[in-house]
């Protein structure tokens, strides 16, 4: 037994060794944190499916202000079908302080 416990503290004094013994613990809190992240993006809304496709997403690629509007705050959005064999892409107005709606 003197043997084991011998070579129990030799590894103790190697430094990967403690290292190593870490690891267990270190993929038990990943996987719980890999979990959370999980269902939290499981609880966000689908990105809107491409019209022209509908195999891609549609994704804003710009921003800038609305031409006409813009100095109301309305935004003009790029949006883009992120399908490399599509390439969509379309305009939209987009209020981001939500004043145009009642």
């Amino acid at each position: 037994m003197s043997t084991l416990g011998d070579i129990g503290k030799l590894l103790e004094q190697i430094p990967l060794w403690k290292r190593l013994k870490s690891i267990p613990g270190e993929v038990d809190e990943l996987r719980t944190r890999l979990e959370k992240l999980e269902n939290a993006i499981a609880e966000r809304p689908a990105l809107e499916n491409c019209p022209i496709c509908g195999a891609g997403n549609l994704k804003v690629k710009t921003v800038r202000d609305h031409p006409t509007f813009g100095a109301m705050g309305i935004q003009e959005r790029t949006m883009q079908c992120d399908d490399p064999n599509c390439g969509h892409t379309e305009q939209r107005m987009h209020d981001p302080l939500g004043l145009t709606k009642k």
